[in-house]
């Protein structure tokens, strides 16, 4: 097992942007939205708009320093190492607990083959949630490689899920489940096997076939349940990168670029305007434009 708290607990000892950020989050402004059954919190977070706001055009991507790479990430980071990755602390987190889990190769980010890796991952770390965001749906290092991890209990989604999902596939290996709402469909892989994995890898690119999309357009959300020794792996695959709210002019504007996070119920508004106008329909609307 991984020790996540004595880690991060060193770490904001040693690293004053990464403490500030973490005290600031424990002072953030949420507000609670149910749509059709469906919890968001929302999260007005002005430190995220890094994030919420990279640009990852090939040739932005392509001008910029890679900020995972050992070489340009600050001095004060420490490290912690598992297999082939390198465990970082978010210094913009979301939750309480934020990691980043990084390749020690640059190399593009993608997800099929080290499916297994986050398995594991959530095995090791089974009170964090491990999430996958694809290079064209909420990386912002699409050229590096990496998972990241938070707090498995700040997830709406989880608690949500049972209420508004259906069994369609079950055999000795998984049970695939999918949400029945109207704007947001979540597929959900349930297996107590970890040898049971790449069946869900080949499960899951034959999803993408129909979908006629790649790995870039897939944000995955991996947990661990102690008590019944199984993984469940949460796939969404994307319609699109971001909505029309968020290229839209003045008023119309609504800064949200959904991630994993996202999909899994918490909405990062680093604007104080969108933390105050947005609405269930707007929910529904972002969500319907990048969610099949």
């Amino acid at each position: 097992m991984i020790c996540i708290n004595n880690f991060i607990d060193k770490q904001l000892q040693t690293w004053n942007l990464a403490a500030d950020n973490y005290r600031n989050l424990a002072t953030v402004r949420r507000r609670e939205i149910v749509v059709d059954g469906a919890h968001f919190v929302l999260q007005f977070n002005p430190s995220r708009i890094r994030s919420t706001a990279a640009k990852i055009t090939a040739n932005e991507v392509a001008l910029r320093p890679c900020f995972l790479c050992p070489q340009n990430r600050p001095s004060e980071q420490m490290i912690e190492q598992w297999r082939n990755y390198c465990i970082l602390v978010n210094p913009y987190p979301i939750f309480s607990k934020h990691l980043t889990i990084v390749s020690q190769k640059h190399e593009r980010q993608e997800v099929l083959k080290y499916l297994d890796d986050m398995a594991q991952l959530a095995v090791e770390m089974p009170q964090m949630a491990i999430f996958f965001n694809g290079s064209e749906c909420g990386a912002s290092a699409p050229d590096h490689r990496h998972f990241q991890a938070g707090g498995i209990d700040e997830w709406p989604l989880f608690a949500d899920y049972k209420k508004f999902s259906k069994v369609i596939f079950e055999s000795n290996k998984y049970i695939l489940s999918e949400s029945d709402e109207t704007f947001r469909k979540i597929y959900k892989y349930y297996t107590i096997d970890l040898n049971n994995i790449n069946e869900i890898k080949e499960s899951i690119e034959q999803k993408l076939k129909e979908y006629k999309r790649d790995e870039s357009m897939l944000n995955i959300i991996t947990t661990y349940s102690k008590d019944e020794n199984a993984i469940n792996m949460y796939v969404v695959i994307r319609k699109a990168f971001r909505p029309s709210q968020y290229y839209a002019d003045s008023c119309e504007k609504i800064l949200i670029s959904p991630a994993s996070a996202e999909v899994g119920g918490i909405l990062i508004t680093p604007r104080e305007e969108d933390f105050q106008k947005i609405t269930t329909e707007d929910i529904k609307s972002i969500f319907s434009q990048v969610c099949f």
